[in-house]
């Protein structure tokens, strides 16, 4: 077991740049951490990296960057496998912004929250989901805000083309901001998740791909609410692609979202090239 925290880099009195912390598949098997893992702590953290492939992660918190009171710009976490009950966080800023930060999903076992950034505003961030089994929420960034300040989330993106998520036990969004300005963040999905949401919030764009062997009557994503800014309503633009091997014939049904509660308007964008409409029946939005 590895219970000391693991930095790629620390600086207690200036910027931590360019570290990376890598943990591989070879001698871990069996292997525990049990303190958290950071790219390069600093002032500011800038271009730090935390890539995993294997092991068992017991309430560890992993971090590409983590700020202490400026910005944390740049950061990534890339994980390839493993099991994890902490949350991952592509780049933390205790008391600035989380800006342009990164988490990448292949593989893995996830019961904590997964952050793109975290800060008082969060500006940029993403998380990409190709694999792996998610229990708790997604955030492509999270702005908390401070005293005084009302954090604003925008530009945040989450990208889902696979994986496995756990039913009533995630929530997708965007760029949350409790008290400040959510906008231009952007949901990327690119597969049919089996598993039920809890909510689905903080996506102003949506932008679906139907994945080849999509067939009519099928459903892309399924929550108990949607809701673009919270519950207090908003508007949001829902695009929809086709990926090779699509075959819908003229009066097929495809479900991108279903709901069991609404609080917004959905306004139709690029769908199929023109060749589809988007209609919000019943709390769900249809193609």
């Amino acid at each position: 077991t590895f219970s000391n925290i693991i930095y790629g880099g620390y600086s207690q009195n200036g910027t931590a740049s360019g570290n990376k912390v890598k943990i591989v598949n070879e001698g871990i098997n069996g292997v525990t951490f049990s303190n958290d893992i950071i790219g390069g702590m600093g002032v500011s953290a800038s271009g730090n990296e935390v890539t995993i492939e294997k092991g068992t992660f017991s309430g560890v918190n992993i971090y590409g960057g983590y700020s202490f009171s400026g910005q944390a710009t740049n950061n990534s976490v890339t994980i390839k496998g493993g099991t994890f009950s902490g949350s991952i966080c592509g780049g933390n800023s205790k008391n600035g912004s989380a800006t342009n930060n990164s988490v990448i999903i292949n593989d893995g076992t996830f019961n904590g929250c997964i952050y793109g950034g975290y800060g008082v505003h969060a500006r940029g961030n993403e998380v990409v989901i190709n694999g792996g089994t998610i229990k708790n929420s997604v955030y492509g960034g999270k702005a908390v805000g401070s005293p005084g300040i009302d954090g604003e989330a925008i530009g945040n993106i989450v990208t889902i083309s696979g994986g496995k998520f756990e039913d009533h036990m995630f929530n997708l969004y965007g760029g949350s901001a409790s008290r400040g300005q959510s906008s231009g963040n952007i949901l990327n999905l690119k597969t049919k998740i089996d598993g039920k949401a809890n909510e689905v919030k903080y996506f102003q764009t949506m932008n679906f791909t139907l994945p080849a062997g999509i067939q009519a009557g099928d459903t892309m994503l399924k929550t108990t609410k949607l809701a673009v800014n919270g519950d207090s309503g908003g508007s949001a633009t829902v695009n929809v692609y086709a990926a090779n091997g699509v075959k819908l014939e003229a009066g097929d049904v495809i479900t991108l979202i279903q709901s069991g509660e609404t609080y917004d308007n959905f306004t139709g964008g690029d769908v199929l090239d023109g060749a589809g409409e988007i209609s919000l029946v019943d709390n769900d939005l249809i193609l």
